[in-house]
């Protein structure tokens, strides 16, 4: 796909947006990194422009990000980690606003019940003044994803990957073949670096205490503890949509 199909399909634009103008701050992101094809670039630029800001989070269309992930010929396994840690961020972005569009309103409807004099005694103009009307973003045809529903996703097409690959060449198994592209001893180095190191959290705890604080570092801890949940080191688990994960050591 073009860079101009992804954003159209990522990215929801507004009645007088054109998304060349998308693409123009795309292209102003400088960033020190090659990725391993258009789709992997674009999508972990919008990203990283929506956490810093640059582009507001409640465009981006996580839903067809994981149709388009997953339409994919070879879905890049390599990149996932960190792709799933930016659509987490985006997530986590938006819930907070609506918790706090929530208490806002909350707020606001109990000071017109306990004062109802307030109410009445104010214009338009002075009521737009005097509250924030800031105008929810609700989308109507679609819902949000969870992390979970990625990380499930991710799981089936990988088994499905798996499956075709063992079909055309069963001597290749498809889990060796993607640790050999990402240098298979720098992989097992940080697997095992990653179970000593949550040897010592107390069970179960939560992956967000202890995935660091860079994008970087949340997305390849997030990787490995991937790898230890296929082994069946560890189990994770989402109780609620945008809460906290819960990860339980098996060791």
């Amino acid at each position: 796909m073009e860079k101009s199909e992804i954003l159209r399909a990522i990215i929801r634009q507004g009645e007088n947006e054109d998304i060349s103008e998308y693409e123009e701050i795309l292209n102003e992101a400088n960033e020190n990194l090659v990725y391993p094809d258009i789709f992997s670039e674009t999508v972990s630029k919008v990203f990283k422009l929506a956490m810093d800001g640059k582009i507001d989070p409640w465009k981006i269309d996580i839903l067809q990000f994981k149709d388009l992930f997953f339409s994919e010929p070879e879905p890049n396994f390599e990149v996932a980690g960190l792709l799933i840690s930016s659509a987490w961020h985006i997530l986590y972005e938006k819930s907070i606003a609506m918790i706090r569009g929530y208490n806002s309103n909350k707020i606001s409807d109990e000071l017109t019940d306990d004062y109802p004099e307030i109410e009445d005694s104010m214009d338009d103009d002075e009521v737009s003044d005097f509250i924030d009307l800031k105008e929810p973003v609700m989308h109507e045809d679609k819902r949000n994803v969870t992390l979970i529903e990625l990380l499930d996703s991710i799981k089936r097409v990988y088994k499905k990957s798996r499956e075709e690959k063992t079909i055309k060449d069963t001597s290749v198994d498809i889990n060796e073949d993607i640790l050999m592209k990402s240098n298979k001893e720098d992989i097992e180095e940080g697997i095992n670096r990653v179970q000593e190191e949550i040897k010592k959290y107390i069970n179960p705890f939560f992956l967000e205490d202890y995935w660091g604080k860079t994008t970087e570092e949340r997305s390849e801890f997030l990787l490995y503890m991937l790898f230890l949940e296929k082994r069946g080191r560890i189990s994770m688990e989402q109780n609620e949509p945008f809460g906290n994960i819960i990860i339980t050591k098996l060791f």
